[in-house]
């Protein structure tokens, strides 16, 4: 048999013991095993009644996905053999992957008796998407009777009571059972800090109780960043935003808060540094642009944070804080007509927090004999609650 000639290749070590010709041609054709030992050359695909082993299946692999049915043949399982549980659930769980929140309730109340841990607990969260505390609660009581301890309904019945505005005590205390419960489960802590909004103390303590229980993840450290700049913790905000950007490099709002936390330490000008390089690194991000924009306002330097409050809006267009910090710059830059377009969205927005400002540009346009623009901003203040 004479082997094919392989074109001419670079010279590269053989790890074959064949020759490098023969090595070449091997490699390029498919070996089948069917029946006796024979072998395909130059074959696409195996010979009648062969075993292809590129397509047979890796040993141990998960077998490949049933096709999702639709929510019509699954309503019709339904219909054919309403005792199905597994087919009910299936359809319950068609229905909230849809966003019909309402067709799952039913359908869920339609067969209460049947439902198992999970049925209840689809319940529990179709009613959370549709704000329906009193039915959270009672979904959740249901597992709360078999056990008491079961951390996901201890989590939804906590979310629904602090959700339903009697007062947060009975919620933190359900949350709390949650926790000692699972003390891993992160739900349980989340509400709980929604509880502590607040209260940054608290809140402070919930996130650090996250990463003790849970590990440093990015989303904890970034937080306690956060809560820790807002809070004027300098020395522990520090820490937590080195860690949380060491953690995810990529999250805006660590970069920014650590140049905050620098500037409160009484470092201005690298603040003012990590502001900056924070706002052009991430031009997507309105914090960052807010705060570099902000930034150079408070030192008047209104040229450059005209340009900022831009790209904050380009950021994020319904900015308010941006509309009003582009309008009040564009009125020192006598950019009048960007100016009342800026205010004017801003009014409409929030006109009673807006209105104060409009009536102080339309002040300072005055100040410098601008007639005309004061006007139009003075008429724009007074209509401005009501836009």
């Amino acid at each position: 048999m004479v082997w094919p000639i392989a074109p001419e290749t670079p010279s590269f070590p053989q790890r074959s013991s064949l020759p490098p010709r023969l090595s070449l041609a091997v490699v390029s054709f498919l070996v089948v095993v069917s029946g006796p030992w024979t072998m395909a050359l130059g074959k696409e695909g195996p010979p009648a009644g062969g075993i292809d082993i590129l397509a047979m299946p890796t040993p141990g692999a998960p077998a490949p996905a049933e096709p999702a049915k639709s929510i019509e043949q699954l309503k019709e399982e339904v219909r054919k053999n309403p005792k199905d549980l597994k087919s009910i659930l299936k359809l319950g769980e068609a229905y909230e992957k849809k966003g019909d929140h309402t067709a799952a309730t039913t359908l869920l109340w339609a067969h209460i008796e049947k439902l198992d841990r999970a049925g209840i607990l689809l319940l529990a969260k179709a009613h959370t998407a549709k704000t329906e505390w009193g039915e959270v609660i009672r979904a959740s009581n249901q597992l709360l009777a078999k056990n008491p301890k079961d951390e996901e309904a201890l989590t939804f019945l906590g979310r629904a009571q602090f959700k339903r505005g009697k007062g947060p005590d009975e919620a933190k205390e359900t949350l709390k059972k949650a926790i000692e419960a699972n003390p891993h489960y992160q739900p349980a802590y989340e509400v709980l800090a929604e509880i502590y909004e607040k209260n940054p103390y608290e809140q402070r303590i919930v996130y650090q109780d996250m990463v003790e229980a849970i590990g440093p993840k990015p989303a904890f450290l970034t937080k306690l960043c956060a809560i820790n700049t807002n809070d004027g913790e300098n020395e522990q905000g520090q820490s937590y935003c080195n860690q949380a950007i060491a953690a995810d490099d990529k999250n805006p709002d660590n970069h920014v808060n650590l140049g905050l936390i620098t500037r409160q330490k009484g470092d201005p000008e690298k603040g003012q540094k990590l502001l900056k390089s924070a706002a052009d690194r991430f031009p997507k991000s309105e914090f960052a642009q807010y705060q570099e924009a902000a930034d150079l306002e408070q030192q008047k330097n209104w040229v450059d944070s005209y340009k900022y409050y831009e790209f904050c809006l380009n950021a994020d267009s319904q900015s308010l804080r941006c509309l009003l910090g582009l309008g009040n710059t564009g009125v020192q830059l006598r950019k009048y007509d960007r100016a009342l377009e800026a205010f004017k969205a801003a009014c409409h927005k929030d006109g009673r927090k807006s209105a104060p400002l409009v009536r102080r540009a339309s002040s300072a346009a005055r100040g410098r004999k601008d007639a005309d623009p004061s006007e139009k901003l003075e008429d724009l203040a007074e209509r401005c609650s009501f836009l």
